[in-house]
C-alpha cells in the first residue's frame, strides 16, 4: 500500500517535465566594454511530440536598463525539433550583470530559464 501511495504522489512530478530544454543552462559573456555588443547563440530543443509556440523571451532590467536581448521574441519549435536564437549583451554600467532569460510558451509545463552573466567594463578608465 505504501508503494502505491508513493507512486501516486510522485507521478505528477514526472508529468511536469520541461518541454523546452536548452543546450546550455548558463550563457557567460565574460567582459564586454560598455557601449559595445557581444552575442552568443543558444539552441532550444522541444522534447514533446507537439509543436511549441514561444510567446515571449523575457529579460529583467538592471538599474533601469535591459542589457540582455534576443534575436527573436516569438517563434515556433517543431515537434521533437530545435530552434536557435542569438542572445545579445550590451552593458551600459561597469558592473557584473547576473540575470535570467525566461522563455515563455503555450504549453503547461512551466517556463524555461537560462542564467545570464556578463561583466561591463568602461574602456577608458578615469584614473588611467
Amino acid at each position: 500500500m505504501k508503494k502505491i501511495l508513493t507512486v501516486l504522489l510522485l507521478s505528477p512530478l514526472f508529468l511536469i517535465a520541461q518541454i523546452i530544454q536548452s543546450d546550455s543552462s548558463l550563457l557567460d559573456f565574460g567582459i564586454v566594454n560598455v557601449g559595445t555588443t557581444d552575442s552568443l547563440q543558444i539552441t532550444l530543443n522541444n522534447t514533446s511530440s507537439s509543436s511549441v509556440s514561444v510567446t515571449n523571451v523575457k529579460f529583467y532590467t538592471i538599474y533601469n536598463n535591459t542589457p540582455f536581448s534576443a534575436s527573436s521574441a516569438s517563434f515556433s519549435i517543431p515537434a521533437n525539433g530545435s530552434f536557435s536564437i542569438w542572445v545579445y549583451f550590451t552593458p551600459i554600467h561597469n558592473i557584473l550583470h547576473n540575470s535570467e532569460m525566461v522563455i515563455q510558451h503555450n504549453m503547461t509545463s512551466g517556463f524555461t530559464t537560462i542564467d545570464l552573466d556578463g561583466q561591463g567594463r568602461f574602456p577608458n578608465p578615469y584614473y588611467n
